[in-house]
Parts: C-alpha cells; sequence; structure tokens
C-alpha cells in the first residue's frame, strides 16, 4: 500500500500529515523483499502515484528498455527528480540496476520523494514560527512568496499548514 494511502489511515507524525513521506530508507519492509530505488522527472508523480511503474512507459534511454533502479538514489540530491523508494521481493531485482518485473505496482512503491520535501523540512528546521519567516524576510516576505515558482510554493503551503494550529 502506498505511503500516500497509509497517511489517511494513519498520522504518525506532523510531517506526514502534510504530505511529507518518512526519511529514504526508514520505512520497514516485509522479509524477503529489497529496498530499491527509481528516479523519474517530476512530471511522471501523478501517473506513478495513479497506476505505479508501468514497463510501457520506460523509454530505454540508458539501455534496454526496462525497469532501472538501485539500492541507492542514484541521481543524488534529485532537485529536478522524483525518487521513487520501491519494495520488491528478492528475486524480482536483478543486480545491479533492473527488475525483471514488467510493471511496479502502486502496493509496491514505499513513498515518492519530491524535491520540495527537502525544502519544507528545512524551513520547518529553520524558522520555528510564521514570525519567524516574516522577520526573516521583513517586509517583502509577502512579495517573496508570491514570487517563487510552484515547486517552492508546494515547501511553502506545506511550511505553512505545519505551523497553522
Amino acid at each position: 500500500m502506498l505511503w500516500f494511502n497509509r497517511l489517511r489511515l494513519a498520522k504518525n507524525s506532523s510531517l506526514e500529515s502534510i504530505g511529507i513521506p518518512p526519511p529514504m530508507g526508514t520505512t520497514p519492509i516485509p522479509a524477503g523483499y529489497v529496498r530499491v530505488y527509481h528516479q523519474t522527472p517530476l512530471e511522471n508523480v501523478e501517473s506513478i502515484k495513479a497506476q505505479g511503474i508501468l514497463h510501457s512507459h520506460m523509454k530505454g534511454i540508458e539501455g534496454p528498455k526496462r525497469i532501472y533502479v538501485w539500492k541507492t538514489p542514484f541521481y543524488g540530491s534529485s532537485g529536478s527528480h522524483a525518487t521513487v523508494e520501491i519494495s520488491v521481493p528478492e528475486e524480482v531485482f536483478d543486480p545491479p540496476q533492473f527488475l525483471t518485473i514488467k510493471d511496479v505496482p502502486t502496493e509496491n512503491i514505499i513513498a515518492i520523494h519530491e524535491p520540495w520535501h527537502e525544502l519544507a523540512k528545512g524551513l520547518i528546521e529553520n524558522y520555528p514560527t510564521l514570525e519567524a519567516i516574516k522577520e526573516h524576510f521583513g517586509d517583502d516576505w509577502k512579495n517573496f512568496i508570491a514570487s517563487i515558482d510552484n515547486h517552492h510554493k508546494k515547501a511553502i503551503d506545506a511550511y505553512i499548514k505545519y505551523r497553522q494550529p
């Protein structure tokens, strides 16, 4: 079951309640399964949330048309990519970078980590109140918020939700 589906059942932390998944690699997985990561452009996130990772959408840019995964997030800090954390049976992982199954269903997706999650966590850690962010930016704080891109707006929205009583 997807992390974001589990969120509706039990909110374990304030970060989860605003749409930020637990840190990568911390969610327990079943025995006999392996945790792997697949990175994808941000525009694919909604489709993956709805349908999982589908072989039919693979482009084969890096080699054969397969689902490429690694045991660690492989593009480093993912500023323009989402990192899909997956749990699959050990027998379908073909080290070092392939899955032998055609599709990854949504129930095998642990979480989808988007770049804005880290930004929101940074805001929460560094600005303990909404007043603190206003003090930091002074009179320009509203202009600052109005001028940022959608990627950063998600982080600001999450921060505001987190800080609201």
